[in-house]
């Protein structure tokens, strides 16, 4: 006895057994829907790798959104990925943190020194120094989350002014004074106005602050007023008071 294996017109495979003369169908095999699902499912490939770039742009929207503190478990989080891959790009989170104030200082846009009186270039330092946190607040806590004497920030917005007094003949003494007090009041008016409160939030803290009836209305109107202050007005008067008064410093014969 021996097989021999024919089609059906169906195309149904069959075994046919001429000692005995009948056949048995063989079991159809669905090979179209195999090929197709082999076809139709992709395989799982390597997830795209990150970049250090779209990290900190992470890290950025994060800091803009939330006044906590950032942690890389939470930067993780938010970009779907483990925590130890962050850490193929970033050794640590201050190693992270100085990156991302590395962006904020980028975005910083000096204004020109060349042939320009001095007082012209510290109003618009200040003022290009108020557009950077107007923009971005976050930039403030980043850039000096370290120390109040940021050694990036010091290269973009300390040096230039140092270089610019000293080529005038400002003595080294009196030029770090005048710098010390320029930069502290510069960040102090930069940050209030930054963080000038809804009247609603004024109202509340009045309510709150056990002053006597008469007194919380005086405080209201007043902060009402404030309020209605054109800041750009503000502002200006902030910058041209700070410039004087370091005219005044530079030209005393000894710092304070």
């Amino acid at each position: 006895m021996f097989w021999i294996f024919v089609r059906r017109l169906d195309w149904t495979p069959i075994c046919y057994d001429r000692a005995h003369g009948y056949s048995v169908p063989m079991p159809r095999t669905n090979k179209t829907s195999a090929a197709s699902s082999r076809i139709g499912v992709a395989k799982p490939g390597p997830k795209p790798r990150l970049t250090k770039e779209e990290i900190v742009a992470e890290a950025c929207r994060l800091l803009s959104g939330s006044s906590g503190e950032l942690t890389m478990a939470k930067l993780a989080a938010s970009l779907n990925v483990g925590v130890m891959s962050l850490y193929r790009y970033y050794p640590s989170r201050e190693s992270l943190l100085d990156a991302v104030a590395e962006h904020f200082i980028g975005l910083w846009q000096a204004p020109a020194i060349e042939g320009r009186p001095w007082q012209d270039i510290v109003f618009d330092w200040l003022k290009e120094t108020q557009r950077l946190w107007d923009e971005h607040p976050e930039a403030l806590r980043v850039i000096f989350w370290n120390s109040p004497q940021s050694a990036s920030w010091i290269r973009v917005w300390l040096v230039p002014l140092a270089r610019m007094f000293k080529s005038r003949g400002v003595e080294l003494d009196a030029l770090a004074f005048a710098l010390n007090w320029l930069g502290t009041s510069a960040v102090a008016v930069i940050v209030m106005e930054a963080n000038h409160p809804a009247q609603a939030a004024v109202d509340a803290n009045l309510a709150a602050g056990g002053l006597s009836s008469d007194d919380r209305k005086l405080s209201s109107d007043l902060t009402r007023r404030m309020a209605a202050i054109d800041r750009t007005s503000v502002r200006r008067f902030n910058y041209e008071n700070i410039v004087a008064g370091l005219e005044r410093l530079l030209e005393m014969p000894s710092q304070p």
